[in-house]
């Protein structure tokens, strides 16, 4: 259905490649035709003439990508139920490997006249993403300024009464009483508009391009030149533009009078992770020729070092700080640390910035050995809450804890002694992988990807009575994820009809005749 449609794409009625991967890699994908002469002979029969000047037909190529079917449900069906929670515009989530830059999941969804969320436009990478991101930009600005100055995270500075003005343009922070003074860790961590603002002009006030020559040096002006075509181009202000005033550059230290894409703003934070290590964004891992021979695609670095061993370690404190004290500590897990920051930008539209926002939050997990970045963005909440700590926050925290505590948080603890699970039928892979972490002994497998399952004393031994092609298993027992990922792979068309947990009730039942197409009703206990 929907899970990754807009990243894959797909083709139109000449099997051409239209949006997604299906039309960035359609040469690869869609093979050749073959053409061949024709001659008409007595009763109307067509004879082939073999002269030299036939083309035999190729077979397109496979791609292999690096999306994880099971991040890519995780990250599509909270994205979905997050959208239509705040009533929003549209909504990106995008998960990446740190180290490698590898693609996990990423999801765009927006609303439809009808109300329903599908994923028609890609807002992660495409030009309608490119938009000011807001506080997230913050991370760029300290970067430059413990780059570029002897400025060290407990020097402070006065951020007033919660409105400050730089030449005649109001600033404001969220705490409408105003910080007061605040450490530049505090800055940070409590995301003030006006501290991080005044100590930028501070540094960089006299000498403007010192600052957008280091967000240039981080790549911050240029395309990732990602596989996907249609990649939106990024737009920073340079004091020699002709738009360029006495307040550009307050206003771009916290995120505005500049545009990026979430996929860039995202690799950004995923170098901070990787301890300075800035990898392109890939979702092409391989590509397999018809002759089965298969060419692998692998990490691009950007640039080797975006900063000192010194600036890396402070900017990768106040990450953690945010969640830990600051404006996403309602996130904090008992679990696992988490790092990034909150976003909340004011739209601009018809040439003035209005009371619609986009809310977002930029990060990574865990905070303290980094595995995944992730980026969230939602576009016009419209039910009360707009901050990105109340709207992206949250979200993050759901995604990175469906991705990261199931290999860590169960154990043996979770289970009496003695004790064996209730398993009744399902994928093997999974459900040998969470046994072997309740440390539940199997055997029986045998290369099964789907069966029942018995209990032998205390242990779980798998039956290879599950079904064949032409029959139809007993699905009772099963979870519904299961059991539709199974069916879809039969080339049935599953249908719930109610019920929450495990399937009780099923039709065609078991042992009936199995054909393509035929409707399977499920029902849950």
């Amino acid at each position: 259905g929907q899970l990754a449609s807009r990243t894959i794409g797909h083709v139109d009625w000449q099997h051409r490649g239209v949006v997604g991967l299906e039309h960035s890699f359609n040469a690869l994908l869609r093979g050749r035709d073959g053409r061949i002469l024709l001659r008409r002979v007595a009763g109307g029969a067509w004879n082939p003439v073999y002269d030299g000047s036939e083309v035999y037909p190729r077979h397109g190529s496979d791609i292999e990508t690096t999306l994880d079917v099971d991040m890519q449900d995780a990250v599509h069906s909270a994205l979905l139920d997050a959208l239509h929670a705040h009533d929003a515009n549209y909504g990106v989530v995008i998960v990446m490997k740190v180290q490698t830059g590898a693609l996990c999941a990423m999801s765009n969804l927006s609303r439809q006249p009808n109300g329903e969320y599908q994923a028609e436009y890609n807002y992660a990478v495409g030009s309608q993403g490119v938009v000011e991101p807001g506080s997230t930009f913050k991370l760029a600005s300290m970067l430059a300024l413990l780059e570029r100055t002897s400025l060290r995270l407990s020097d402070s500075i006065d951020t007033g009464r919660g409105l400050h003005y730089f030449y005649s343009e109001a600033m404001r922070d969220v705490k409408k009483e105003g910080f007061g003074r605040l450490s530049v860790q505090e800055v940070f961590e409590q995301s003030s508009n006006i501290g991080i603002a005044k100590l930028v002009v501070e540094h960089f006030g006299t000498q403007p391009q010192r600052f957008t020559d280091y967000l240039k040096s981080i790549s911050l002006d240029q395309p990732l030149g990602f596989e996907l075509k249609g990649e939106g181009i990024p737009f920073l202000k340079s004091p020699t533009s002709s738009s360029w005033s006495g307040t550009s550059l307050a206003w771009m230290a916290h995120g505005y009078e500049l545009k990026i894409t979430p996929l860039q703003l995202l690799t950004l934070y995923n170098a901070v992770a990787n301890n300075g290590r800035m990898v392109a964004p890939y979702l092409v891992q391989a590509v397999v020729s018809p002759d089965g021979a298969r060419k692998v695609y692998g990490t691009r670095v950007i640039k080797h070092k975006l900063a000192n061993a010194r600036t890396l370690a402070s900017v990768q404190r106040l990450l953690k700080g945010v969640v830990a004290r600051g404006s996403a500590k309602r996130i904090q897990s008992p679990y696992y640390a988490m790092a990034g920051k909150t976003g909340t930008a004011k739209k601009y539209e018809d040439g003035r910035y209005t009371e619609q926002y986009r809310a977002s939050f930029v990060g990574y997990f865990p905070a303290d050995a980094p595995q995944y970045s992730c980026l969230v963005l939602i576009d016009s909440p419209s039910k009360g809450q707009v901050y990105g700590a109340e709207v992206a926050a949250p979200l993050f925290r759901k995604i990175a804890d469906r991705i990261y505590l199931p290999t860590r948080v169960i154990s043996s603890t979770l289970r009496p002694e003695g004790v064996l699970p209730v398993i009744s039928a399902g994928y093997v892979p999974d459900i040998e992988f969470v046994c072997g972490h309740l440390r539940v002994p199997t055997y029986g497998r045998a290369g099964l990807q789907w069966a029942r399952s018995r209990h032998a004393g205390r242990a779980v031994a798998w039956r290879a009575d599950f079904g064949t092609q032409k029959r139809m298993p007993n699905l009772t027992g099963m979870s519904l994820r299961d059991a539709l990922a199974w069916a879809e792979n039969q080339h049935l068309c599953p249908r719930y009809t109610q019920g929450y947990g495990r399937i009780i009730y099923q039709f065609p039942p078991p042992g009936a005749h199995l054909r393509a197409g035929d409707t399977l009703q499920l029902a849950l206990q």
